[in-house]
């Protein structure tokens, strides 16, 4: 348990450590793309710059929820006391995570070729939108497999006569079979 937790403190440690470089470069270019190095006129595009500032907010409240959660935490003497929650779960650290990295391309995107790059931070909210139709509308209505009217619909299914095991429980009931068999067998006896 103590490798696995090392494992985690060093892992959250490097992805923080690349969360922090990502932000710093990623506001760099922007920076650097939108009002340096092109042609640029004085005072700079205004929408474009507070998108830039409205889309930073999430991206460090983002940052810092991960810092808390994913910091290990240590002793004086530096003994691993909690490696802190392993950044590389799945669910809600994951999209933190992807609204981070829709941010930057974003970010970096809209200076390289122009504000409609913008459009594709709508990404977020879709998929957000998706995620909750098929993780609660769909299956609260009976649109998902699993459900009766599901299996009924399904032709596989219904050619077996409604009885859809999968071969691991053939197995297992035909195990059951067997016990029960040579068990009624030896009370015969």
């Amino acid at each position: 348990a103590k490798a696995l937790a090392k494992k985690t403190a060093a892992d959250n440690e490097k992805a923080l450590q690349n969360l922090r470089y990502g932000m710093v470069i990623s506001s760099a270019l922007y920076v650097l793309l939108r009002f340096i190095l092109p042609p640029h006129k004085f005072p700079p595009a205004f929408w474009p710059s507070v998108i830039y500032l409205l889309t930073a907010i999430p991206t460090v409240f983002l940052y810092r929820y991960l810092h808390s959660v994913g910091t290990p935490k240590r002793d004086a003497s530096g003994t691993l006391i909690s490696s802190g929650d392993d950044l590389n779960q799945p669910g809600l650290l994951d999209a933190c995570w992807d609204v981070i990295y829709v941010t930057w391309g974003c970010q970096v995107g809209s200076s390289l070729f122009g504000e409609w790059f913008w459009w594709l931070y709508l990404s977020i909210p879709l998929f957000g939108g998706y995620k909750v139709y098929t993780s609660f509308i769909s299956p609260m209505l009976g649109l998902r497999q699993g459900h009766p009217a599901a299996a009924a619909a399904d032709p596989d299914t219904a050619s077996n006569g409604g009885d859809a095991t999968s071969k691991r429980q053939a197995k297992i009931q035909k195990r059951n079979e067997k016990i029960q068999a040579q068990q009624a067998k030896s009370g015969r006896r």
